[in-house]
């Protein structure tokens, strides 16, 4: 950060900060070689049935959705709304192998997603909330692990209690 705020402010760094770590991040997003820059996300949501990546790298968005293995695909520049979603066209199947490579070389989408669930189903444990059946009424109660199961997108409070320690 410290760099960044130097550039925002429009300082020069003292001779004895020149070896701090660091970037400023406007000088990165202005960089000459920008469209070579690949950006990373990626969603966990306690109550999502499997996580979500983004890379965005140039004009392309790409989103790897680990529910049903579904990807999209937008050329954010000719389609700034995102309403045309490029994936299953033929003509784009070179760009989703590139950003798909470049998703790997960030990480194992599936291995990181069940590292998260884990996570998840620990905190759920420590938290008292239950994913099983209940012996009585065969149904999946309404916690935490039931809503996973369900697929429901709405957090329970087993969830967000469970996530606010």
């Amino acid at each position: 950060m410290f760099p960044t705020v130097l550039d925002v402010l429009n300082i020069t760094a003292d001779e004895s900060d020149h070896d701090l770590p660091g970037s400023s991040l406007i000088a990165v997003s202005g960089s000459a070689n920008n469209a070579d820059r690949v950006a990373f996300s990626e969603y966990h949501g306690p109550s999502s049935t499997a996580a979500s990546y983004l890379i965005r790298k140039g004009r392309w968005k790409y989103v790897r959705h680990l529910f049903g293995d579904d990807v999209q695909l937008f050329d954010i520049e000719a389609d700034p709304d995102e309403l045309h979603d490029l994936a299953l066209d033929p003509g784009s199947q070179d760009v989703l192998r590139e950003l798909d490579t470049a998703l790997g070389s960030v990480l194992n989408p599936v291995e990181a997603d069940d590292r998260i669930r884990i996570e998840q189903r620990t905190l759920l444990g420590e938290s008292g909330a239950s994913g099983a059946a209940s012996p009585a009424t065969g149904k999946l109660p309404r916690t935490a692990m039931g809503t996973i199961a369900r697929g429901w997108t709405v957090p329970t409070p087993e969830i967000m209690d469970a996530i606010s320690r």
